[in-house]
């Protein structure tokens, strides 16, 4: 009988016999589980990094709406001169 190396939600891992059909699905599900993560993983990346590679990122108190409205009006106001 195949074993299968268990990992308990408390932190213990522990050898099970187990059936073949159920080795087989078991490491199927493992392998899914190990490619979802790397998936996920290989998405996100680290803000500091980020700022590193010069990626800004935008002050939450500043008003940006704000700032566009002044920047045309400054704009108008330079063409009508």
């Amino acid at each position: 009988m195949p074993t299968i190396l268990y990992h308990f939600s408390d932190g213990h891992n522990e050898e099970i016999e187990v059936t073949e059909e159920f080795a087989e699905s078991y490491a199927e599900m493992k392998h899914r589980e190990y490619l979802v993560n790397r998936k996920e993983t290989r998405r996100h990346q680290s803000l500091d990094k980020s700022m590193k590679h010069g990626f800004d990122v935008a002050d939450p108190r500043a008003d940006i709406c704000g700032c566009i409205f002044k920047k045309r009006q400054s704009d108008i106001t330079t063409v009508l001169r």
